[in-house]
């Protein structure tokens, strides 16, 4: 800043000023500032815009980062040294046509759940899709392995418990990461309770 402000100082004082009194250094000075105020006031609005003066401190903690970063750890070295492996394995041993009929069998055990969330958050609607979709693919699709019921306008919907407690707006909490599931939050952590009670296959 103090190099800013000599630069200008110099500059006005390089100007032909012989027809104005303005012999006094104080003249000199306030000329300066006003040459380097909008410089000052631009710097200022560009770093509110670029968003400089957010989030607050208290927004950037994380109270769990001793827990997230050891379980963190966990599932990187799980997912380098043995999930990884068996999936690249399964998708090269495995055709392609088995392995879209194993997603359909377990997306397709995952529907009462997503059901029972559109209950909970009051889409009647997509709750009766769902159910039409569990029935199609149930009996037509046998027991959910070929997607019967995407062909005829009901196509793959999901839902799940920590989407209704956000429906519901309970805050997300702290950010959590969970073992073998990875990144989450302290709501959807609590959401896993029900999930226990009725198992979701798929996640």
């Amino acid at each position: 800043m103090r190099l800013v402000y000599r630069w200008a100082y110099s500059a006005i004082r390089r100007l032909d000023l012989s027809q104005r009194p303005l012999s006094s250094g104080i003249c000199y000075n306030g000329l300066a500032l006003l040459l380097i105020l909008p410089l000052l006031l631009t710097g200022c609005a560009s770093s509110e815009k670029l968003g400089y003066n957010s989030p607050s401190p208290l927004q950037l903690t994380d109270p769990l980062e001793p827990v997230n970063r050891m379980v963190f750890g966990f599932n990187d070295g799980l997912d380098r040294f043995l999930i990884r492996p068996v999936t690249v394995v399964y998708a090269h041993a495995v055709p392609s046509a088995v392995r879209l009929s194993v997603r359909n069998f377990f997306s397709n055990l995952q529907l009462p759940a997503t059901i029972a969330n559109d209950v909970l958050q009051g889409r009647f609607a997509q709750g009766r899709l769902d159910f039409e979709r569990l029935l199609i693919n149930s009996t037509l699709g046998v027991a959910g392995l070929f997607d019967v019921a995407g062909a005829v306008g009901r196509p793959p919907h999901e839902e799940d418990y920590g989407q209704t407690l956000a429906r519901w707006r309970l805050p997300s909490g702290p950010y959590l990461v969970l073992p073998l599931l990875g990144a989450s939050n302290v709501r959807d952590a609590v959401a896993l309770v029900p999930a226990f009670i009725y198992p979701d296959p798929v996640s």
